[in-house]
């Protein structure tokens, strides 16, 4: 395993989350109570604003950052650990691997990432599916209602959803934003990724998370109504369903395949915001790493690509 990578997945989730969790919220609103707001974007934040206060919009913030992290922590310290497997030398530079490669280490560490954040997910839609309290009021109940209705099954309520919607998404996702990269680079006659900016990076994560979540949305619709059944609000509980399959067999065949992309605007806006934030986070560490702690021996699996550093005349006379 390699330290950078979990450093720098930490680093990113922090900018991911106070990043995009407004649009989050709106968009899991959209998703599980859409006719409320008129399924529109801006009548959802209007009303939540109105009604709750601008603190709404980062509602669930401490079990998101506490999701964010453990989840992209994991989620790009395995993708560098099979990067490093996936390449010939063992070095997991991003130049010796195909896209193929990246989009199956995308799929495999998905897997790793997704039971990782499956229970602070369950709490953080929770909180965000609350209306009648904020902060930590909202998370004792959240914690309180999951522990009655589910018990020690708490930790995997909704993990099937979960590993449907990340698996694809994260094939997506790593694939889209080495393609993206690459583009640039080849557009800006560009060496190697290391030589992108912060907004080529920025813009690159950004339609990478837009890519891979306009296509794997209905999945994360899925999750959302399964780990909000029986969710306790101020207007009483949402009433749950025998499964999340019976029950999107049911709203298809009375409101249609469109409640399948309730709040897909938002969570495409989100989306490019947070993802956007998260890579030019993880960028940075990398890069400030890098700076403070050079390799030694060359690129040993970074999540980054790096060049390989030129021998000095010393080290060219003590191999003479």
């Amino acid at each position: 395993m390699e330290f950078r990578d979990s450093v720098a997945g930490a680093f990113g989730s922090v900018c991911l989350v106070y990043g995009g969790l407004p649009l989050d919220t709106v968009k899991l609103r959209l998703a599980t109570q859409g006719e409320r707001y008129g399924h529109s974007i801006t009548k959802a934040f209007r009303s939540m604003l109105r009604s709750e206060g601008v603190i709404s919009l980062w509602r669930g913030a401490l079990p998101a950052l506490a999701s964010a992290t453990v989840e992209n922590t994991v989620l790009f310290t395995a993708n560098g650990w099979f990067c490093r497997q996936l390449s010939a030398d063992g070095s997991g530079d991003e130049s010796k691997l195909s896209l193929a490669q990246h989009a199956l280490a995308g799929a495999a560490s998905g897997c790793f990432s997704a039971t990782a954040i499956c229970f602070p997910e369950l709490i953080k839609c929770r909180m965000q599916f609350e209306r009648s309290a904020t902060g930590l009021p909202a998370l004792r109940r959240a914690l309180r209602d999951v522990w009655q209705q589910y018990g020690f099954r708490a930790p995997t309520v909704g993990l099937s959803a979960l590993l449907a919607r990340d698996l694809p998404f994260n094939t997506l996702f790593f694939l889209s934003y080495r393609s993206y990269c690459r583009g640039a680079q080849h557009l800006l006659g560009r060496k190697s990724q290391s030589e992108l900016g912060s907004i080529e990076v920025f813009l690159c994560g950004g339609m990478a998370g837009s890519t891979a979540w306009s296509i794997v949305y209905p999945f994360d619709v899925a999750k959302s109504f399964l780990q909000t059944q029986g969710a306790s609000t101020s207007q009483g509980t949402s009433t749950p369903s025998a499964g999340p399959i019976s029950r999107f067999v049911s709203l298809v065949r009375t409101e249609g395949a469109g409640v399948l992309y309730r709040g897909w605007s938002a969570a495409v806006m989100r989306a490019f915001v947070a993802n956007a934030f998260l890579f030019l986070g993880v960028e940075t560490a990398q890069r400030a790493m890098e700076s403070a702690w050079p390799r030694e021996e060359g690129p040993r699996g970074g999540f980054y690509e790096h060049e390989d550093p030129t021998p000095s005349d010393s080290d060219s006379n003590r191999r003479s």
